[in-house]
């Protein structure tokens, strides 16, 4: 059974890497300069934001050239490492806030998935590597039940944890987003305008985590039930087999037995055959006499 691709996974975490790091600076670029009534920091405009150009560059160039070098499970995680340093380098272009808790959030968020997607898809594929690499004792169907019992397990536990993660992550972002807005004439607009930043990358959250963790689960449920069709058809080949032999030495050993009956049937006879020309003889013999 062939695993999941490292070039699936790779193009994955270098396409959501260029998204979160767009998700991480769109709220400063965007939202920061319409907040009149921020509690601190009301009306932000960041006139040096021209530099995060360079850094997306660079994020995209440097991720690119280690995910093709990437060999391992580790090597993968390097790349977790340089989107959070230049993710987080940003913090000091988007001031006076500092560090930026929309950067912050969206760096630490972005980094944990990815993290998370690293290791389901290095779990699935020793899953798989490990039935193709036991092709005799250890792909058994109680193997295989077990490894489809383990998948479905994981998938339902990772859906309820995002579940609970987005719905705490909804509730935390939408009380802090109340409390960073004074009241006044624009507050409401600011509350919804903050609310729909952070409906937003919680729902990109959720779509990554789909395309990626789920996904991986899903695949590797589909093949291992692959797998468990074609041992199932294996074993029915093979039990019918088994059949059809029993059945041609049962009847070898029928003519066998057949054989020795009748050998047996036939003993008696020839037995018999050599006293009745002797009881011939003798009479012969007591006949002359009375002849002569």
């Amino acid at each position: 059974m062939s695993r999941i691709s490292p070039l699936d996974i790779k193009i994955f975490l270098w396409v959501g890497y260029a998204f979160f790091f767009l998700l991480a600076i769109a709220g400063p670029l965007f939202v920061d300069s319409q907040l009149a009534s921020h509690v601190q920091y009301p009306g932000r405009t960041y006139p040096n934001a021209i530099y995060s150009a360079p850094i997306f560059i660079a994020l995209v160039v440097l991720e690119a050239y280690l995910l093709k070098i990437a060999e391992t499970p580790r090597g993968l995680l390097f790349t977790v490492g340089l989107f959070l340093i230049c993710t987080l380098s940003t913090t000091w272009i988007f001031r006076p806030e500092f560090p930026h808790g929309n950067i912050v959030s969206v760096a630490v968020g972005g980094a944990f998935l990815s993290s998370i997607t690293i290791f389901v898809w290095w779990m699935c594929n020793q899953i798989l590597s490990s039935r193709e690499e036991n092709t005799g004792a250890r792909e058994t169907i109680e193997y295989l039940k077990s490894s489809l019992a383990f998948v479905r397990q994981a998938t339902f536990a990772g859906l309820a944890l995002f579940g609970a993660f987005f719905f705490t992550a909804y509730s935390t972002g939408f009380s802090y987003v109340e409390s960073t807005v004074t009241p006044g004439p624009t507050s409401a607009k600011e509350i919804l305008l903050l609310k729909a930043n952070i409906g937003f990358q919680i729902a990109f959250y959720g779509i990554y985590s789909l395309a990626g963790i789920l996904r991986y689960f899903l695949q590797t449920t589909l093949r291992a039930l692959t797998q468990f069709q074609v041992l199932a058809a294996r074993t029915d080949g093979e039990t019918i087999r088994r059949a059809e032999i029993d059945m041609r030495r049962a009847e070898i050993e029928l003519r066998r037995l057949q054989k020795e009956e009748e050998q047996q049937a036939i003993k008696p006879l020839r037995a018999a055959k050599p006293e009745s020309s002797s009881e011939l003889e003798e009479e012969d013999s007591a006949l002359q006499p009375t002849r002569a």
